[in-house]
């Protein structure tokens, strides 16, 4: 199966990211990962024109607190859950979730926001 033919824009910033979601619309997916959305693409699910990849958008792939909550990035990796401290000291279930996902592999590659 081959993939149609789309733009694969890069933005850097989250304001960039949003300004080009309001620019494409519907004819837009995101991505960082993609090890669920590129298989729906394969099969033709999905097909979107403009991919938007945000895995290199400054803090999105952060894991941290602000005051009571924990904040995970979208675009922080299964691995990154797994090995976070923070996370395996007070949310170890998360951990154990991100543990069932997958092989290690796709665990390296798949984010937070891509399987919420």
């Amino acid at each position: 199966m081959r993939l149609k033919t789309f733009a694969h824009l890069e933005p850097k910033t989250l304001a960039e990211a949003c300004s080009l979601l309001a620019v494409h619309g519907e004819k837009a997916a995101v991505i960082a990962g993609g090890t669920d959305l590129v298989v729906r693409m394969k099969y033709g699910v999905t097909n979107p024109d403009v991919l938007i990849n945000i895995k290199c958008v400054e803090g999105l792939d952060e894991i941290g607190r602000v005051g009571e909550e924990l904040r995970i990035g979208a675009a922080a990796t299964l691995t990154d859950v797994q090995r976070s401290a923070m996370v395996r000291e007070h949310y170890p279930i998360l951990v154990e979730a991100a543990l069932g996902v997958g092989a290690a592999q796709l665990q390296n590659m798949g984010t937070m926001g891509g399987n919420i």
